[in-house]
């Protein structure tokens, strides 16, 4: 099966909400903004971005509660307010929560897919700890995804 017709699948906690992704993640990064770290109650988090039209909501669409900001708006589960998917209208993506994967499962042996490992941290600049992975620390965004492309260092937040 080439990657290209590999479908993923995602889930909430309680399991109402499911999903099918089609295709390969057009990117996976590790956000540290303001919104995405109060929405989640973390640090930052961890998106896998796909096209809009890739995610599909196979089982409790109407189960679906949506947030927006007009920037993103973020879909959670009604039942148990696990947050599932975001529609990233700022870089024109959907971005799937890393952790919600089913198939891939990122869980139980700490391992992550290739395709789905974070290149890159955004927003950091924005955040309040320190990452010391080697990845690149982004102010806003890559010149890719339309931002200045600016890094500082890894020990930024002092």
């Amino acid at each position: 099966m080439s990657s290209e017709a590999e479908v993923y699948t995602a889930a909430c906690l309680c399991k109402a909400v499911q999903i099918e992704v089609a295709g390969p993640p057009k990117f996976s990064v590790n956000c540290h903004c303001s919104q995405c770290r109060r929405a989640l109650s973390a640090s930052y988090a961890n998106l896998v971005g796909f096209p809009f039209d890739a995610i599909k909501v196979t089982q409790g669409e109407d189960k679906l509660v949506s947030y927006s900001t007009g920037r993103e708006e973020r879909l959670s589960c009604a039942i148990c307010s696990a947050k599932v998917f975001a529609r990233l209208h700022h870089l024109n993506h959907s971005a799937v929560y890393q952790e919600m994967f089913t198939n891939p499962n990122h869980g139980p042996d700490g391992k992550i897919g290739e395709a789905f490992k974070p290149t890159a941290h955004i927003f950091y600049t924005s955040g309040t700890v320190n990452v010391t992975d080697g990845l690149p620390k982004f102010i806003n965004l890559p010149t890719a995804f339309g931002g200045s492309g600016e890094q500082v260092e890894e020990v930024y937040h002092k």
